[in-house]
Order: C-alpha cells, then sequence, then structure tokens
C-alpha cells in the first residue's frame, strides 16, 4: 500500500519517496504459481525514457515485484486498482498515446482474459465432478 501511496503523490505533482523494496519480496519471486498481472505494461513503462527522466524506475521494479499474488481471484481482484493506477502514471508520463502502451495493456489483458477462462474451466470441472 505505500508503494500505491507513492505512486499516487507522483500522479498528484508532489515528490516521490521511495524507501527500497517495501514489501515481501519473497513472496513475488516467478514461482509456479505466482501470478503477476499487467506485468508488460509495467515493464513498458520501466523501459521508456520518460520514466528514467522522472526517475520512477524503482517504483515500477517494486510495483512489479508488488503486485504478485499466488492466487487467480486475488489477482485479478487487485488488478483493477493497479490498472487504473499504471494508466494515470502512463498519462503523467505523457505515455497515454503510445502505440507500443497499447501493446502492452492488449497483452497484459488478454492474459487476464486467459487466467479467468482457466479458472472458469477449473470450477466447471471440479463441479461436473461433485455432480457425478
Amino acid at each position: 500500500m505505500k508503494l500505491l501511496r507513492n505512486v499516487k503523490k507522483l500522479l498528484e505533482g508532489d515528490k516521490l519517496q521511495v524507501s527500497p523494496f517495501p514489501y515481501d519480496v519473497a513472496s513475488a519471486q516467478n514461482g509456479p504459481n505466482t501470478i503477476l498481472i499487467y506485468q508488460n505494461l509495467i515493464r513498458f513503462l520501466r523501459n521508456s525514457r520518460a520514466a528514467r527522466i522522472f526517475g520512477v524506475c524503482r517504483t515500477l521494479d517494486e510495483y512489479l515485484l508488488s503486485m504478485a499474488s499466488d492466487n487467480i481471484v486475488g489477482a485479478i481482484i487487485s488488478s483493477l486498482e493497479c490498472r487504473k493506477i499504471l494508466l494515470e502514471l502512463s498519462s503523467k508520463l505523457g505515455l497515454a498515446d503510445n502505440q507500443a502502451l497499447r501493446d502492452a495493456l492488449r497483452a497484459d489483458e488478454e492474459r487476464v482474459e486467459a487466467l479467468l477462462l482457466r479458472n472458469f474451466s477449473m470450477l466447471s470441472k471440479l463441479h461436473s465432478t461433485e455432480d457425478s
């Protein structure tokens, strides 16, 4: 949550203060069950020239780590706030009309769709085996 406050401060024009890795980095390791929503969008922003100029690269790195979830439902629920913050940040950085940003966002949203379909499919199979 501290990172979200820092990004909101940046969006409001305040000086951004980021403490080094305030999140449980161990929980964000790329394990077999880790789900990262909007990772392409964050990486696009992180690699942009504007992010380097405004000094938000480390914040974006930490954000990528902090948004890891070990379950589909938690990841999708938190993704709405993440998307909002990332799109506001992209606008603030002057990247809102960038085609590469739209491509990264589309790839991430396709991933969300695939996760939802996979989850619904698993639930459907679970219910069909319970009914048998």
